[in-house]
């Protein structure tokens, strides 16, 4: 089951109409999780039970409100808190090293042409 569908099964939902909605709100979750150092790719993801049940929460809470409950920041912060111990040696990888990656490769991929265009012209 995909995050949207998980959440508005959560929400008790069988309609479309909040969807955008809550797909903004789940992006919103996710940034929150990115922002506490919680690996992207478990964040991206989203197998872990928990880390779908804190986005469920985020999203549950903020669904069409104004104002947001010291409550549910406690919750909200003591399961990033799990999660973080949960994930504390996984493997990161940072938007500076993917830049970087990126970078290289495409260096690469234009060495790759100009070789190939050197092999037409001979």
């Amino acid at each position: 089951m995909d995050l949207l569908n998980f959440v508005k099964l959560s929400l008790r939902i069988q309609h479309n109409l909040f969807d955008e909605e809550i797909k903004t709100l789940i992006q919103s979750a996710k940034n929150i999780l990115i922002n506490s150092g919680l690996p992207f790719q478990i964040i991206e993801e989203a197998n872990d039970e928990q880390l779908k049940n804190i986005i469920s929460i985020y999203v549950k809470e903020n669904l069409g409100r104004e104002l947001i409950g010291e409550k549910f920041y406690t919750i909200l912060n003591y399961n990033i808190q799990q999660l973080m111990y949960k994930y504390a040696n996984y493997p990161q990888t940072t938007i500076y090293q993917l830049e970087k990656e990126l970078t290289e490769l495409k260096k690469k991929l234009k060495d790759i042409k100009k070789l190939e265009k050197n092999k037409i012209e001979r």
